[in-house]
Protein backbone atom coordinates (compact mmCIF):
# COMPACT_ATOMS: atom_id res chain seq x y z
CA UNK A 1 0.00 0.00 0.00
CA UNK A 2 3.01 2.26 0.79
CA UNK A 3 4.64 1.75 -2.77
CA UNK A 4 1.37 2.23 -4.16
CA UNK A 5 0.61 5.61 -2.61
CA UNK A 6 4.20 6.83 -3.43
CA UNK A 7 3.85 5.64 -6.92
CA UNK A 8 0.16 7.72 -6.89
CA UNK A 9 1.37 10.97 -5.06
CA UNK A 10 4.77 10.95 -8.00
CA UNK A 11 4.19 13.96 -10.39
CA UNK A 12 5.42 11.35 -13.34
CA UNK A 13 7.14 8.07 -14.31
CA UNK A 14 10.70 8.61 -15.23
CA UNK A 15 10.32 5.76 -17.41
CA UNK A 16 7.35 6.76 -19.34
CA UNK A 17 8.45 7.19 -23.10
CA UNK A 18 9.89 10.35 -24.60
CA UNK A 19 11.73 8.81 -27.75
CA UNK A 20 10.67 6.25 -30.12
CA UNK A 21 12.67 2.71 -28.91
CA UNK A 22 15.57 1.83 -30.52
CA UNK A 23 13.89 -1.73 -30.83
CA UNK A 24 11.11 -0.11 -32.82
CA UNK A 25 12.95 0.06 -35.98
CA UNK A 26 16.07 2.06 -37.03
CA UNK A 27 19.40 1.10 -38.67
CA UNK A 28 21.24 -2.17 -38.39
CA UNK A 29 25.17 -2.78 -38.63
CA UNK A 30 28.22 -1.17 -37.63
CA UNK A 31 27.58 2.19 -39.63
CA UNK A 32 24.14 2.49 -38.69
CA UNK A 33 23.93 1.79 -35.10
CA UNK A 34 27.38 3.89 -33.88
CA UNK A 35 25.65 6.69 -35.71
CA UNK A 36 23.50 7.95 -33.43
CA UNK A 37 23.37 6.22 -29.49
CA UNK A 38 19.41 4.70 -29.28
CA UNK A 39 17.19 5.47 -26.55
CA UNK A 40 14.85 3.12 -25.10
CA UNK A 41 11.77 3.40 -24.13
CA UNK A 42 9.31 1.49 -21.44
CA UNK A 43 5.92 1.67 -20.76
CA UNK A 44 4.83 3.27 -18.05
CA UNK A 45 3.94 1.27 -14.42
CA UNK A 46 0.67 0.05 -14.04
CA UNK A 47 -0.30 1.25 -17.46
CA UNK A 48 -1.16 -1.17 -20.21
CA UNK A 49 0.59 -4.27 -21.39
CA UNK A 50 3.93 -4.51 -21.77
CA UNK A 51 5.43 -4.41 -25.39
CA UNK A 52 7.29 -7.82 -26.26
CA UNK A 53 10.94 -8.31 -25.09
CA UNK A 54 13.44 -7.55 -28.04
CA UNK A 55 13.72 -11.09 -29.21
CA UNK A 56 17.14 -10.24 -31.48
CA UNK A 57 18.99 -8.27 -29.07
CA UNK A 58 18.25 -10.66 -26.35
CA UNK A 59 19.04 -13.44 -28.89
CA UNK A 60 22.68 -11.78 -29.10
CA UNK A 61 23.16 -11.33 -25.84
CA UNK A 62 22.49 -15.16 -25.25
CA UNK A 63 24.97 -15.92 -27.95
CA UNK A 64 27.56 -13.59 -25.81
CA UNK A 65 26.88 -14.95 -22.82
CA UNK A 66 27.93 -18.62 -24.39
CA UNK A 67 30.65 -17.44 -25.30
CA UNK A 68 31.55 -15.86 -21.84
CA UNK A 69 30.59 -18.82 -20.06
CA UNK A 70 32.09 -21.17 -22.47
CA UNK A 71 35.80 -19.85 -22.19
CA UNK A 72 35.67 -19.60 -18.40
CA UNK A 73 34.13 -23.10 -17.58
CA UNK A 74 34.59 -25.72 -20.17
CA UNK A 75 38.00 -25.89 -18.67
CA UNK A 76 36.09 -27.58 -15.39
CA UNK A 77 35.33 -31.24 -16.81
CA UNK A 78 39.30 -31.19 -17.97
CA UNK A 79 41.74 -29.13 -16.25
CA UNK A 80 42.45 -31.93 -13.57
CA UNK A 81 43.15 -34.07 -15.71
CA UNK A 82 45.15 -31.75 -18.52
CA UNK A 83 47.03 -30.36 -15.51
CA UNK A 84 48.04 -34.44 -14.91
CA UNK A 85 48.55 -35.28 -18.24
CA UNK A 86 50.35 -32.19 -19.21
CA UNK A 87 53.12 -33.21 -16.27
CA UNK A 88 51.92 -30.10 -14.19
CA UNK A 89 50.75 -31.79 -11.14
CA UNK A 90 51.91 -35.34 -9.78
CA UNK A 91 48.63 -37.17 -10.17
CA UNK A 92 44.99 -36.05 -10.94
CA UNK A 93 44.19 -36.92 -6.79
CA UNK A 94 46.98 -33.28 -6.84
CA UNK A 95 45.77 -31.87 -9.41
CA UNK A 96 43.79 -29.27 -7.73
CA UNK A 97 46.80 -26.61 -7.23
CA UNK A 98 47.87 -26.19 -10.73
CA UNK A 99 43.84 -26.69 -11.65
CA UNK A 100 42.66 -24.16 -9.48
CA UNK A 101 45.34 -21.25 -10.94
CA UNK A 102 43.96 -21.88 -14.08
CA UNK A 103 40.24 -21.37 -13.43
CA UNK A 104 41.23 -18.31 -11.19
CA UNK A 105 43.65 -16.71 -13.65
CA UNK A 106 40.61 -15.41 -15.95
CA UNK A 107 38.60 -14.01 -13.25
CA UNK A 108 41.74 -12.34 -11.74
CA UNK A 109 42.41 -10.77 -14.58
CA UNK A 110 38.76 -8.72 -14.35
CA UNK A 111 40.14 -6.96 -11.21
CA UNK A 112 42.22 -4.19 -12.88
CA UNK A 113 39.95 -3.87 -16.17
CA UNK A 114 36.12 -3.71 -14.53
CA UNK A 115 36.20 -0.45 -13.59
CA UNK A 116 37.88 0.48 -16.89
CA UNK A 117 35.11 -1.12 -19.13
CA UNK A 118 32.49 0.44 -17.32
CA UNK A 119 33.59 3.56 -18.21
CA UNK A 120 34.49 2.80 -21.33
CA UNK A 121 30.60 1.65 -21.87
CA UNK A 122 30.11 5.44 -19.90
CA UNK A 123 31.61 6.72 -23.16
CA UNK A 124 31.64 4.85 -26.10
CA UNK A 125 28.52 2.79 -25.26
CA UNK A 126 27.81 -1.35 -24.59
CA UNK A 127 27.98 -2.63 -27.73
CA UNK A 128 31.09 -1.49 -28.77
CA UNK A 129 32.57 -2.96 -25.63
CA UNK A 130 30.82 -6.43 -26.06
CA UNK A 131 32.37 -6.50 -29.90
CA UNK A 132 35.90 -6.12 -28.05
CA UNK A 133 34.80 -8.34 -25.30
CA UNK A 134 34.35 -11.11 -28.10
CA UNK A 135 37.28 -10.40 -30.06
CA UNK A 136 39.07 -10.85 -26.82
CA UNK A 137 37.72 -14.40 -26.25
CA UNK A 138 38.11 -15.41 -29.78
CA UNK A 139 41.97 -14.23 -29.57
CA UNK A 140 42.50 -16.49 -26.24
CA UNK A 141 40.20 -19.20 -27.76
CA UNK A 142 42.49 -19.31 -30.34
CA UNK A 143 46.00 -19.45 -28.01
CA UNK A 144 45.00 -21.75 -25.29
CA UNK A 145 44.90 -25.03 -27.70
CA UNK A 146 48.38 -24.69 -28.32
CA UNK A 147 50.03 -24.12 -24.83
CA UNK A 148 51.97 -26.65 -23.63
CA UNK A 149 53.64 -24.68 -20.17
CA UNK A 150 51.71 -24.50 -17.15
CA UNK A 151 52.99 -20.19 -17.13
CA UNK A 152 51.57 -19.67 -20.46
CA UNK A 153 48.32 -20.99 -20.44
CA UNK A 154 47.52 -19.23 -16.99
CA UNK A 155 49.44 -15.94 -18.89
CA UNK A 156 46.64 -16.44 -21.89
CA UNK A 157 43.79 -17.14 -19.70
CA UNK A 158 44.33 -13.95 -17.50
CA UNK A 159 45.01 -11.82 -20.25
CA UNK A 160 42.42 -12.65 -22.94
CA UNK A 161 39.90 -14.47 -21.07
CA UNK A 162 40.16 -12.16 -17.99
CA UNK A 163 41.34 -8.62 -18.55
CA UNK A 164 40.05 -8.20 -22.28
CA UNK A 165 36.84 -9.60 -21.39
CA UNK A 166 34.54 -6.95 -20.28
CA UNK A 167 30.94 -9.16 -20.53
CA UNK A 168 30.20 -9.52 -16.70
CA UNK A 169 30.37 -5.29 -16.79
CA UNK A 170 28.08 -4.50 -19.19
CA UNK A 171 25.27 -6.99 -18.57
CA UNK A 172 23.75 -5.51 -15.65
CA UNK A 173 23.11 -2.43 -17.31
CA UNK A 174 22.02 -4.42 -20.54
CA UNK A 175 19.91 -6.00 -18.57
CA UNK A 176 17.20 -3.26 -17.98
CA UNK A 177 18.39 -1.74 -20.67
CA UNK A 178 16.48 -4.17 -22.77
CA UNK A 179 13.75 -5.21 -19.93
CA UNK A 180 12.92 -1.96 -18.21
CA UNK A 181 12.57 -2.32 -14.80
CA UNK A 182 9.95 -4.53 -15.07
CA UNK A 183 11.46 -7.05 -16.56
CA UNK A 184 14.88 -6.83 -16.11
CA UNK A 185 14.90 -10.24 -14.29
CA UNK A 186 12.93 -11.89 -17.25
CA UNK A 187 16.17 -10.43 -19.38
CA UNK A 188 18.74 -11.95 -16.86
CA UNK A 189 16.86 -15.16 -16.27
CA UNK A 190 16.62 -15.81 -20.55
CA UNK A 191 20.26 -14.65 -20.94
CA UNK A 192 21.35 -16.61 -17.42
CA UNK A 193 19.57 -19.86 -19.03
CA UNK A 194 21.63 -19.64 -21.74
CA UNK A 195 24.60 -19.17 -19.89
CA UNK A 196 23.59 -22.19 -17.88
CA UNK A 197 23.36 -24.00 -21.05
CA UNK A 198 26.98 -23.18 -21.64
CA UNK A 199 28.37 -23.37 -18.29
CA UNK A 200 27.20 -27.01 -18.00
CA UNK A 201 27.41 -28.07 -21.99
CA UNK A 202 30.89 -26.09 -22.53
CA UNK A 203 32.66 -28.81 -19.44
CA UNK A 204 30.49 -31.70 -21.56
CA UNK A 205 32.31 -30.75 -24.66
CA UNK A 206 35.23 -30.07 -23.04
CA UNK A 207 34.93 -33.58 -21.80
CA UNK A 208 34.17 -35.34 -24.68
CA UNK A 209 36.54 -33.27 -26.85
CA UNK A 210 39.91 -33.14 -24.95
CA UNK A 211 42.25 -35.36 -26.14
CA UNK A 212 41.22 -36.06 -29.73
CA UNK A 213 44.22 -34.67 -30.87
CA UNK A 214 47.42 -36.19 -28.98
CA UNK A 215 49.73 -33.55 -28.60
CA UNK A 216 47.33 -30.77 -27.67
CA UNK A 217 44.57 -32.33 -26.07
CA UNK A 218 43.01 -28.64 -25.19
CA UNK A 219 43.19 -27.94 -29.24
CA UNK A 220 39.31 -28.79 -30.20
CA UNK A 221 37.65 -27.84 -26.61
CA UNK A 222 39.76 -24.25 -27.26
CA UNK A 223 38.55 -23.97 -31.23
CA UNK A 224 34.99 -24.65 -29.96
CA UNK A 225 34.89 -21.45 -27.93
CA UNK A 226 36.65 -19.00 -30.55
CA UNK A 227 33.80 -20.37 -33.02
CA UNK A 228 31.76 -19.47 -30.27
CA UNK A 229 32.95 -15.99 -30.05
CA UNK A 230 32.80 -15.40 -33.61
CA UNK A 231 29.09 -16.51 -33.83
CA UNK A 232 28.30 -14.07 -31.09
CA UNK A 233 30.22 -10.69 -32.98
CA UNK A 234 28.41 -11.79 -36.26
CA UNK A 235 24.73 -11.46 -33.75
CA UNK A 236 26.02 -8.22 -32.44
CA UNK A 237 26.74 -6.75 -35.80
CA UNK A 238 23.42 -7.77 -36.73
CA UNK A 239 20.98 -7.33 -34.18
CA UNK A 240 22.28 -4.99 -31.63
CA UNK A 241 22.06 -1.13 -31.87
CA UNK A 242 24.30 0.96 -29.83
CA UNK A 243 23.04 1.48 -26.58
CA UNK A 244 24.28 4.41 -24.45
CA UNK A 245 24.16 3.68 -20.16
CA UNK A 246 23.32 7.05 -19.53
CA UNK A 247 20.31 8.26 -21.81
CA UNK A 248 18.44 5.56 -21.55
CA UNK A 249 16.58 6.10 -17.99
CA UNK A 250 17.15 10.07 -17.03
CA UNK A 251 15.32 11.26 -14.33
CA UNK A 252 12.58 13.93 -15.34
CA UNK A 253 12.45 15.77 -12.11
CA UNK A 254 14.33 17.48 -9.48
CA UNK A 255 17.58 19.12 -10.08
CA UNK A 256 20.99 17.11 -11.52
CA UNK A 257 22.42 17.89 -8.04
CA UNK A 258 19.72 16.30 -6.12
CA UNK A 259 19.25 13.51 -8.49
CA UNK A 260 22.35 12.57 -9.63
CA UNK A 261 24.47 12.00 -6.71
CA UNK A 262 28.65 11.64 -6.98
CA UNK A 263 29.99 8.17 -7.50
CA UNK A 264 31.62 7.76 -4.32
CA UNK A 265 28.46 9.24 -2.27
CA UNK A 266 26.50 6.19 -4.41
CA UNK A 267 28.85 3.45 -3.44
CA UNK A 268 28.65 4.33 0.05
CA UNK A 269 24.77 4.33 0.05
CA UNK A 270 23.00 1.84 1.95
CA UNK A 271 22.27 -0.98 0.60
CA UNK A 272 25.29 -1.12 -1.89
CA UNK A 273 28.17 -1.98 0.38
CA UNK A 274 26.01 -4.67 1.46
CA UNK A 275 24.62 -5.12 -2.20
CA UNK A 276 28.74 -5.53 -3.29
CA UNK A 277 29.48 -8.11 -0.31
CA UNK A 278 26.75 -10.52 -1.28
CA UNK A 279 27.36 -10.31 -4.55
CA UNK A 280 31.10 -10.75 -4.14
CA UNK A 281 30.87 -13.46 -2.16
CA UNK A 282 28.35 -15.01 -3.59
CA UNK A 283 30.67 -15.03 -7.19
CA UNK A 284 33.24 -16.71 -4.57
CA UNK A 285 30.64 -19.79 -3.87
CA UNK A 286 29.07 -20.25 -7.79
CA UNK A 287 32.77 -20.40 -8.96
CA UNK A 288 34.33 -22.22 -6.08
CA UNK A 289 31.36 -24.87 -7.09
CA UNK A 290 32.38 -25.17 -10.11
CA UNK A 291 35.58 -26.25 -9.17
CA UNK A 292 35.41 -28.58 -6.05
CA UNK A 293 32.39 -31.07 -7.50
CA UNK A 294 34.73 -31.85 -10.44
CA UNK A 295 37.91 -32.04 -8.49
CA UNK A 296 35.60 -34.30 -6.05
CA UNK A 297 34.04 -36.59 -8.22
CA UNK A 298 37.39 -37.96 -10.49
CA UNK A 299 38.76 -38.49 -6.77
CA UNK A 300 39.63 -41.50 -6.30
CA UNK A 301 36.92 -43.75 -4.27
CA UNK A 302 39.33 -44.30 -1.17
CA UNK A 303 38.90 -40.91 -0.68
CA UNK A 304 35.74 -40.47 -0.38
CA UNK A 305 35.26 -39.82 -4.61
CA UNK A 306 33.15 -41.43 -7.38
CA UNK A 307 36.02 -41.80 -9.82
CA UNK A 308 34.04 -40.49 -12.64
CA UNK A 309 35.95 -40.53 -15.70
CA UNK A 310 35.79 -36.71 -17.97
CA UNK A 311 33.17 -38.79 -20.77
CA UNK A 312 30.72 -39.53 -17.41
CA UNK A 313 31.97 -36.39 -15.69
CA UNK A 314 30.75 -34.65 -18.91
CA UNK A 315 27.39 -36.48 -19.42
CA UNK A 316 26.68 -35.32 -15.95
CA UNK A 317 26.92 -31.61 -16.72
CA UNK A 318 25.63 -32.07 -19.88
CA UNK A 319 22.03 -33.60 -18.37
CA UNK A 320 21.91 -31.24 -15.21
CA UNK A 321 22.25 -27.95 -17.32
CA UNK A 322 18.84 -28.97 -19.20
CA UNK A 323 17.17 -29.20 -15.75
CA UNK A 324 18.75 -25.78 -14.49
CA UNK A 325 18.50 -23.95 -18.35
CA UNK A 326 15.04 -24.40 -18.24
CA UNK A 327 14.85 -23.12 -14.89
CA UNK A 328 16.48 -20.04 -15.29
CA UNK A 329 14.34 -18.92 -18.43
CA UNK A 330 11.30 -19.91 -16.98
CA UNK A 331 11.11 -20.04 -13.29
CA UNK A 332 13.37 -17.10 -12.36
CA UNK A 333 10.82 -14.85 -13.72
CA UNK A 334 7.78 -16.26 -11.76
CA UNK A 335 9.88 -16.87 -8.48
CA UNK A 336 11.13 -13.43 -8.46
CA UNK A 337 7.30 -11.96 -8.86
CA UNK A 338 5.40 -14.06 -6.81
CA UNK A 339 7.78 -13.78 -3.63
CA UNK A 340 10.04 -10.66 -4.51
CA UNK A 341 14.12 -10.04 -5.28
CA UNK A 342 14.89 -10.78 -1.20
CA UNK A 343 12.58 -13.34 -0.52
CA UNK A 344 13.79 -15.36 -3.67
CA UNK A 345 17.75 -14.78 -2.68
CA UNK A 346 17.11 -16.04 0.61
CA UNK A 347 15.59 -19.20 -1.06
CA UNK A 348 17.95 -19.66 -3.27
CA UNK A 349 21.08 -19.29 -0.33
CA UNK A 350 18.86 -21.70 1.49
CA UNK A 351 18.55 -24.53 -1.32
CA UNK A 352 22.47 -24.40 -1.85
CA UNK A 353 23.16 -24.39 1.59
CA UNK A 354 21.46 -27.97 2.03
CA UNK A 355 22.92 -29.10 -1.11
CA UNK A 356 26.14 -28.38 -0.28
CA UNK A 357 25.78 -30.62 3.25
CA UNK A 358 24.26 -33.24 1.43
CA UNK A 359 26.61 -33.22 -1.74
CA UNK A 360 29.91 -35.11 -0.63
CA UNK A 361 27.66 -37.62 0.67
CA UNK A 362 26.15 -39.10 -2.74
CA UNK A 363 26.47 -42.61 -3.50
CA UNK A 364 26.29 -42.41 -7.55
CA UNK A 365 26.64 -40.25 -10.51
CA UNK A 366 22.66 -40.15 -11.41
CA UNK A 367 22.23 -38.38 -7.94
CA UNK A 368 25.12 -36.24 -8.11
CA UNK A 369 23.80 -34.93 -11.46
CA UNK A 370 19.89 -34.16 -9.62
CA UNK A 371 21.39 -32.38 -6.90
CA UNK A 372 23.89 -30.28 -9.47
CA UNK A 373 21.26 -28.91 -11.83
CA UNK A 374 19.00 -27.90 -8.52
CA UNK A 375 22.53 -25.85 -6.59
CA UNK A 376 23.14 -24.72 -10.00
CA UNK A 377 19.23 -23.52 -10.49
CA UNK A 378 19.81 -21.59 -7.08
CA UNK A 379 22.84 -20.00 -7.94
CA UNK A 380 21.61 -18.63 -11.08
CA UNK A 381 18.42 -17.18 -9.19
CA UNK A 382 20.86 -15.52 -6.57
CA UNK A 383 22.77 -14.09 -9.50
CA UNK A 384 20.12 -12.80 -11.12
CA UNK A 385 17.94 -11.25 -7.67
CA UNK A 386 21.30 -9.42 -6.82
CA UNK A 387 22.10 -8.08 -10.30
CA UNK A 388 18.55 -6.32 -10.22
CA UNK A 389 19.02 -5.35 -6.70
CA UNK A 390 21.93 -3.29 -7.62
CA UNK A 391 20.57 -1.96 -11.18
CA UNK A 392 17.25 -0.59 -8.30
CA UNK A 393 19.55 0.42 -5.97
CA UNK A 394 21.58 3.36 -8.19
CA UNK A 395 20.75 6.07 -10.04
CA UNK A 396 20.15 5.22 -13.94
CA UNK A 397 23.12 6.73 -15.16
CA UNK A 398 25.89 5.64 -12.77
CA UNK A 399 24.87 1.71 -13.59
CA UNK A 400 27.44 0.88 -15.58
CA UNK A 401 29.73 2.32 -13.62
CA UNK A 402 28.58 1.01 -9.98
CA UNK A 403 28.50 -2.04 -11.92
CA UNK A 404 31.97 -2.33 -13.08
CA UNK A 405 32.74 -1.31 -9.28
CA UNK A 406 30.51 -5.14 -8.17
CA UNK A 407 32.33 -6.74 -11.15
CA UNK A 408 35.70 -6.08 -9.31
CA UNK A 409 34.89 -7.09 -6.26
CA UNK A 410 33.15 -9.75 -7.56
CA UNK A 411 35.87 -10.99 -9.95
CA UNK A 412 38.01 -11.00 -6.83
CA UNK A 413 35.99 -13.74 -5.26
CA UNK A 414 35.13 -15.70 -8.08
CA UNK A 415 39.27 -15.19 -8.81
CA UNK A 416 40.34 -16.84 -5.38
CA UNK A 417 37.15 -19.01 -5.02
CA UNK A 418 38.20 -22.13 -7.79
CA UNK A 419 42.10 -21.59 -6.28
CA UNK A 420 41.46 -21.28 -2.49
CA UNK A 421 38.97 -24.41 -2.61
CA UNK A 422 40.68 -25.98 -5.35
CA UNK A 423 43.95 -26.09 -2.72
CA UNK A 424 42.21 -26.78 0.25
CA UNK A 425 40.56 -29.42 -1.30
CA UNK A 426 43.46 -31.45 -2.09
CA UNK A 427 45.07 -30.26 1.16
CA UNK A 428 42.20 -31.96 3.09
CA UNK A 429 42.16 -35.00 1.26
CA UNK A 430 46.45 -35.25 1.99
CA UNK A 431 45.86 -34.48 5.84
CA UNK A 432 42.83 -36.21 6.59
CA UNK A 433 41.97 -38.62 3.75
CA UNK A 434 38.63 -39.83 3.16
CA UNK A 435 37.37 -37.98 6.75
CA UNK A 436 38.15 -34.69 5.05
CA UNK A 437 36.78 -35.13 1.51
CA UNK A 438 33.46 -32.78 2.83
CA UNK A 439 35.04 -29.87 4.69
CA UNK A 440 35.43 -27.25 1.57
CA UNK A 441 31.18 -28.45 0.74
CA UNK A 442 30.90 -27.48 5.06
CA UNK A 443 32.60 -24.07 4.77
CA UNK A 444 30.75 -23.60 1.71
CA UNK A 445 27.66 -24.36 3.56
CA UNK A 446 28.43 -21.77 6.08
CA UNK A 447 28.86 -19.11 4.10
CA UNK A 448 25.48 -19.13 2.32
CA UNK A 449 24.37 -18.63 6.00
CA UNK A 450 25.40 -15.49 6.22
CA UNK A 451 24.63 -14.67 2.76
CA UNK A 452 20.55 -15.45 3.91
CA UNK A 453 21.41 -13.27 7.30
CA UNK A 454 22.74 -10.58 4.71
CA UNK A 455 19.48 -10.92 2.30
CA UNK A 456 17.39 -10.15 5.37
CA UNK A 457 18.89 -7.22 5.68
CA UNK A 458 18.21 -5.86 2.56
CA UNK A 459 15.81 -2.85 2.67
CA UNK A 460 12.55 -2.72 0.89
CA UNK A 461 14.16 0.01 -1.82
CA UNK A 462 16.06 -3.01 -3.60
CA UNK A 463 12.23 -4.47 -4.67
CA UNK A 464 11.66 -1.41 -6.77
CA UNK A 465 13.50 0.82 -8.91
CA UNK A 466 15.60 3.78 -7.95
CA UNK A 467 14.37 6.90 -9.51
CA UNK A 468 13.50 10.78 -9.23
CA UNK A 469 9.82 9.83 -8.41
CA UNK A 470 10.56 7.86 -5.65
CA UNK A 471 14.03 9.23 -4.40
CA UNK A 472 11.34 11.79 -3.67
CA UNK A 473 9.03 9.57 -1.79
CA UNK A 474 11.74 8.18 0.13
CA UNK A 475 12.68 11.68 1.74
CA UNK A 476 8.84 12.61 2.57
CA UNK A 477 8.07 9.00 4.31
CA UNK A 478 4.66 8.33 4.58
CA UNK A 479 3.15 7.34 7.41
CA UNK A 480 2.88 3.77 8.78
CA UNK A 481 4.98 0.86 9.88
CA UNK A 482 7.97 0.79 8.53
CA UNK A 483 8.81 -2.19 5.29
CA UNK A 484 9.57 -5.42 6.57
CA UNK A 485 11.61 -8.39 4.92
CA UNK A 486 8.72 -10.21 3.90
CA UNK A 487 6.52 -7.56 3.37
Amino acid sequence: LESLQRRRLAPCNPFAPSHRSSFDGGSSGWHGAMAEPQKLAFPERGGPAAKPLPRFQIAALCICNCAHFYAVCSLFSYGGIMSADMGWAVDRDHAGNIAGFLQSANVLGRIPTSFIWGCFAERWGLRAGLAMAMSSLMVGGLIFGFCVDATVAVAVRFVFFGMGNGWVTFFGPLSISLGGPERQTEVTGIVFASGTLSQLLGPALGGWTYGVLEGAPALVPSFIGAFVSICALVALWAWMPQIQPEVYARPVNGSEAEDNPGFLKVLCTWPVPLLVVLRSTQGFLNFAFFEVVPLWAISSLDLGGLALSENILGTIFAFSAVGSGGFMAIGIKRVTKSVGLRRASALGNLVCLIAFVIMPFVPNAVVLMIVHAITNSAMGMMGACYIASINNAVHPSQRATVNGICVTFESFGKGIGPMLTAIAFASSLSKWGVSGHGVVFFFMSFLHLLLIIGTVMFPSDVEGLRSAASEKARRSPLPGPAPSFVG
